[in-house]
C-alpha cells in the first residue's frame, strides 16, 4: 500500500488514490484474488503418475473471474508457486 504515485504507475495504475480507506479496500481485493487463485487448484488436483503419463486432473482446477472495483482478473489456473506448501496442512 501506498500512496505515492510515482510508485504506482509502476504497476500500471492510471490515477493516484486520495485516501487511505480506498487503499485499504483495493487490498482486500488483491487478497481476494489471490485466495480464489490459491483455491483454483483443489488439494488433489495433482496427480503424478508417471506410469500413466498423468500428472493433473483438469476437473479439479478452477478458472478464475473476478470483477472488483479496483481490478478484474480472468485466469486459468498455473502450477507456477503451487508447490509451496498444502493449505489444508497449515
Amino acid at each position: 500500500m501506498t500512496e505515492n504515485y510515482d510508485v504506482t504507475k509502476l504497476f500500471g495504475r492510471k490515477e493516484a488514490q486520495q485516501d487511505t480507506a480506498s487503499l485499504w479496500a483495493e487490498a482486500h481485493e488483491a487478497a481476494e484474488v489471490a485466495s480464489r487463485l490459491w483455491d483454483s487448484w483443489e488439494d488433489d488436483a495433482e496427480i503424478r503418475d508417471v506410469a500413466t503419463g498423468r500428472f493433473i486432473d483438469r476437473d479439479k482446477l478452477h478458472y478464475i473471474d473476478f470483477a472488483g472495483e479496483y481490478f478484474s482478473v480472468k485466469a486459468r489456473p498455473s502450477p507456477r508457486g503451487r508447490r509451496r506448501g498444502n493449505r489444508s496442512s497449515q
